[in-house]
């Protein structure tokens, strides 16, 4: 889930919202519908994004009959292998806990507990999961629609040490969720490193992006070469890196003041 996405179908929008497509056409019907209730009624512009790995024939023809009409509603086909179950939760944000991380400590826990069911991509509880993150980033993304009040940060958490990542990489090895994934744990390292959190937040988290197999290792990549690519983060102002951290679960501020020494330590695991 994307927030302000350039060069999408419709143009720039506030949020883009992508969400896998479900075998069964009827929860998937129920779920655009679901999603359009809570966002119609907000003040900004969205899109859904449905990432089809071309085995769901009938939920694609439900999603061409609803994009017809609809701009908003866009089926996408994916040009990289999509199947395992790694791959999918790594390219949906919706999957892998970010949300319950920066705002909602329930809802964390409610992954945790529901881990079988979201690798199995039970319907009914994957609708569920991508209703409320999409209300969570929705609300964050109404209330500071032109980024004036730094409240739109908080969903970068992870995204200063991915975008790194991507760009030391050449955004060939590894996917969006995969790069959030290691920078939310690079985040959390740091986090700790400066006294807000303690090692067992650090493992929770752990715990729950492995659950969902994804990757938690930074590349064997120069820290340096990761630490100055920081500094072309959107977020960096006047020449001082600045970080979205967490305190506690459900709650992350934006911070600034960290050591170089502090940053390249979360990178060396």
């Amino acid at each position: 889930m994307d927030n302000h996405t350039e060069g999408s179908a419709m143009g720039a929008v506030d949020l883009s919202v992508v969400i896998p497509v479900f075998n069964n056409a009827s929860t998937l019907d129920e779920l655009i519908r679901r999603l359009l209730a809570v966002l119609e009624p907000m003040q900004i512009s969205f899109e859904l994004v449905f990432v089809d790995d071309g085995s769901r024939d009938s939920s694609l023809a439900l999603l061409e009959t609803y994009a017809a009409r609809d701009p908003r509603i866009r089926p996408l086909a994916l040009t990289r292998n999509f199947a395992s179950q790694a791959a999918v939760c790594a390219g949906l944000d919706q999957i892998r806990g970010q949300h319950g991380v920066i705002m909602d400590a329930d809802f964390f826990a409610y992954l945790e507990s529901n881990v079988a069911a979201i690798n199995g991509r039970d319907a009914g509880v994957l609708a569920h999961v991508v209703e409320r993150c999409c209300r969570l980033k929705a609300e964050v993304v109404e209330a500071d629609e032109r980024e004036e009040t730094g409240r739109r940060s908080i969903l970068n958490y992870g995204h200063t040490f991915c975008h790194a990542l991507e760009a030391a990489t050449g955004y060939e090895q590894l996917l969006h969720g995969e790069g959030v994934s290691i920078g939310m744990m690079c985040a959390a390292r740091l986090a700790q490193r400066l006294g807000r959190v303690d090692s067992a937040f650090v493992e929770r988290q752990l715990k729950l992006l492995t659950a969902f197999d994804l990757p938690t290792v930074v590349p064997q990549i120069d820290s340096e070469e990761l630490i100055e690519l920081m500094y072309h983060d959107k977020k960096t102002a006047h020449g001082e890196l600045r970080f979205v951290l967490p305190s506690r679960l459900g709650h992350v501020e934006l911070v600034r003041g960290a050591r170089t020494d502090e940053i390249a330590a979360t990178l060396m695991h």
